[in-house]
């Protein structure tokens, strides 16, 4: 899995969205979110449907294999952030998963972490 098809599922984890509102959550061109989407859909990892509000476009949004494979993602990420993080002490740790520089652009990212790192499997198979 790409890190930008990581990306779409776990921002997809937030809702329903329109291909075009993915790819500026994403900063990606339309066309690369049309390729992007083609190879999740081919995974059986999301599906389109009519927006409710306009007819006329599309949201996508996740099917329930695609809702586990983004909670595996983001477990997964959370688990090397952890370990990344286990030889900062407590007090700095929070200072450091607030930092703008590790969020810009990730909704993904927890606001806490333990204090031992989280024993996740690293495959998404």
């Amino acid at each position: 899995m790409s890190v930008s098809e990581a990306q779409a599922l776990t921002s997809l984890l937030e809702g329903p969205a329109t291909p075009s509102r993915l790819a500026g959550r994403r900063f990606l061109a339309r066309s690369t979110i049309s390729r992007l989407l083609e190879r999740l859909d081919g995974e059986g990892w999301i599906r389109r449907r009519s927006d409710p509000a306009d007819g006329r476009s599309a949201q996508v949004v996740l099917t329930a294999a695609g809702r586990r494979t983004a909670h595996r993602v983001l477990a997964a990420s959370y688990s090397r952030l952890s370990r990344l993080l286990a030889n900062i002490d407590e007090s700095n740790r929070a200072d450091v998963v607030r930092a703008p520089r590790l969020r810009r652009g990730c909704t993904c990212l927890p606001t806490s972490l333990p204090s031992a790192p989280a024993r996740v499997c690293w495959s998404l198979a």
